[in-house]
């Protein structure tokens, strides 16, 4: 079978994902698929097509799952069923940070912080991004099994960084708590996309697929969403030991950083909105 007819088939109806999975088993971009569109399929690689069309279609399986990977900010990012699967949205976060450095004019060596960082998608992206002014990075997250995948991640696209990215199981900055030293009298960004929705916004308004999928714990914390962040803040601000600068890049809703802005007005807050969510930026001298 050539990859026109596949394409044909009338049982395979959705055809972005059955391109997709083409791309994926024959190793093209979306273009070679019609530049190539005359070349044979093995009937072992349609099995494989067939058998993740009806995990997408029947058992409403993520596509990210069924292939382990996610792209983002045009790289390729492993992930599993133990780690959020990064929306494309988040990429502004990077932007975020772009936008401040070149606001601030100032491209000084900083310490990178990546909070709750899944897979290391975020961590990393920001990473390769801007490495020329990161002195090194810690990328922390509780779930072992998360961070297997962002061992991995970080392997793939920087084995010979293993003295400057720190893979570190921790809840939240209680590492940095414990060995201050890591911040102490330094520039530091930290960026962080914690759980942050409440529950009762989760189950009213979350689509059915991503409730059963994706690992509830990494989208929501209780009542007003806000507890994981109020850890963190409070970890911050015990620093015995304080970072010379701090630059915080957090996702969450308009109203929930007007909570946080009256409960600890140590930091100056800014907003930035994209079309899906807002961007906190949270500076302070400590």
């Amino acid at each position: 079978m050539t990859i026109e007819q596949l394409l044909r088939r009338r049982d395979l109806e959705n055809k972005k994902i059955l391109e997709k999975l083409i791309c994926h088993y024959q190793k093209f971009s979306r273009e070679e698929i019609f530049l190539k569109s005359e070349e044979i399929i093995f009937p072992e690689i349609i099995e494989k097509i067939e058998r993740d069309y009806r995990s997408y279609q029947k058992d409403k399986k993520p596509l990210e799952y069924i292939l382990w990977f996610v792209e983002f900010s045009g790289l390729k990012f492993k992930v599993s069923p133990a780690t959020l699967i990064p929306r494309p949205e988040t990429e502004y976060m990077l932007e975020a940070v772009k936008e401040h450095l070149e606001k601030s004019w100032n491209w000084e060596k900083r310490v990178l912080l990546d909070i709750g960082t899944g897979c290391g998608v975020l961590g990393l992206s920001t990473y390769k991004r801007f490495q020329e002014i990161f002195s090194e990075a810690y990328l922390s997250d509780i779930f072992e099994n998360a961070l297997e995948i962002a061992k991995e991640n970080k392997q793939y696209y920087f084995p010979e960084e293993n003295q400057k990215i720190n893979i570190v199981k921790s809840n939240l900055c209680e590492f940095i708590v414990k060995k201050p030293e890591i911040t102490k009298n330094k520039k530091v960004i930290l960026i962080a996309n914690l759980p942050y929705i409440p529950e009762e916004t989760f189950e009213n308004n979350v689509e059915e697929n991503v409730k059963k999928r994706e690992p509830k714990p990494a989208f929501v914390w209780w009542d007003d969403g806000l507890d994981y962040y109020r850890q963190m803040f409070d970890q911050i601000l015990s620093l015995e030991e304080k970072p010379e600068s701090l630059d915080c890049f957090l996702e969450m809703m308009t109203r929930q950083r007007e909570i946080l802005q009256k409960e600890y007005p140590q930091f100056h807050y800014s907003l930035q909105k994209t079309f899906h969510f807002n961007i906190i930026i949270l500076s302070a001298s400590l």
